[in-house]
């Protein structure tokens, strides 16, 4: 096969040839080219190739599929990214999409189809890659979520770097694409949201006493919810739009930070040994970010059983202190109250109702 460091070295040398490149190119497996003939243009000094394409005309952009929300919309991030500037209306570029290892294009489809609607126009091309060939005629290839210094669990974070434009500019391009409405008033109260896992592992095992303590509050209107598939993502942002304080366990639903409002707090309960991954995503994002403080004032059900490497915090399930959850709830509401996002929220709802009663 032909190196790729080599392919590529050839290609923008300005001092190729045709010949030279053609050289090279006979030395990959007659097979990889016989059914997609490859046509070489001279432009001036560089030689550009340009495959015919029977499967896929249209411009697209490839992505693979995955059951994790986090890879996901990392990997959106990366399409929003890498969509051409020199379209009048980049929503004309296609997706192509293909299988991640253990995934499958039903649940892919089920649990994130109707957010594609945000990044095309165009209907999505589910593929199955393996033993096969896909030929594209104008193709974009979007960075890895996984690759060094790429946007994923890892991503290396300049210190005191927050509130990027670009995760605002992502977050505001969604909900604009899948026509999520602004929320415009506040009517007063605290929207707290609680995502309840319905997993084998990293449960609440006192949720409802948790949740029990939260309604004494007058001000906190409470929502318990199970962002699954079986929830659209329309939904679920929406759900994000009228939420002031998302709680949830460490795990991929806590994402849902980059779609909440300015003022909002993610408070994640535990981060099971994992302390900067969403603290982070939250930094970036530029939303206020809590977690457990005292270690000594939740209960882990075990030790946790990792199949592989044995106990593990992210494999067992918890319990917490209702006091110390109500004090950092404090925290919590009042860093919405004291920001000026959210007072300028109540007060047009002030001044709705004063509209109203006149």
């Amino acid at each position: 096969m032909l190196n790729a460091s080599k392919f590529w070295q050839i290609l923008c040398s300005c001092s190729s040839t045709k010949q030279t490149l053609q050289q090279q190119l006979m030395l990959a497996p007659p097979r990889v080219y016989s059914d997609y003939p490859v046509h070489l243009q001279q432009d001036g000094s560089s030689v550009v190739m340009a495959v015919i394409c029977k499967d896929i005309n249209a411009p697209a952009a490839v992505m693979k599929t995955n059951i994790n929300n986090y890879l996901y919309l990392s990997y959106f991030l990366n399409v929003v990214l890498c969509q051409p500037t020199d379209t009048p209306d980049s929503s004309n570029f296609g997706m192509v999409c293909l299988p991640y290892i253990g995934a499958t294009f039903p649940f892919a489809q089920d649990r994130f189809g109707g957010e594609f609607v945000a990044y095309t126009t165009l209907s999505i091309f589910w593929r199955t890659a393996a033993r096969k060939r896909v030929c594209f005629k104008q193709v974009v290839f979007p960075l890895l979520p996984r690759m060094i210094f790429g946007l994923y669990y890892n991503t290396p974070i300049i210190w005191g770097c927050e509130n990027s434009g670009l995760f605002h500019a992502f977050s505001r391009h969604v909900q604009a694409r899948l026509k999520i409405p602004e929320r415009k008033d506040g009517g007063g109260k605290i929207h707290v949201t609680v995502l309840s896992r319905q997993t084998k592992h990293r449960r609440v095992l006192n949720e409802g006493k948790l949740i029990k303590a939260m309604e004494r509050s007058k001000d906190l209107i409470i929502r318990k919810v199970d962002y699954s598939h079986q929830m659209e993502f329309k939904q679920q942002l929406h759900q994000d739009q009228w939420t002031d304080i998302f709680i949830g366990m460490h795990g991929a639903g806590l994402t849902h930070l980059l779609f909440l409002p300015d003022w909002a707090v993610i408070f994640e309960l535990y981060n099971c040994g994992d302390p900067n991954c969403y603290k982070d995503l939250a930094r970036l994002r530029g939303v206020k970010y809590v977690t457990w403080e005292d270690n000594t004032k939740l209960t882990p059900e075990d030790e946790g059983h990792h199949p592989e490497i044995g106990a593990h915090e992210k494999f067992t399930n918890y319990e917490f202190d209702v006091k110390e959850f109500m004090r950092l709830m404090r925290k919590c509401i009042q860093h919405v109250k004291s920001h000026r996002a959210w007072k300028n929220l109540q007060e047009n709802y002030r001044k709705r109702q004063k509209k109203d009663e006149l």
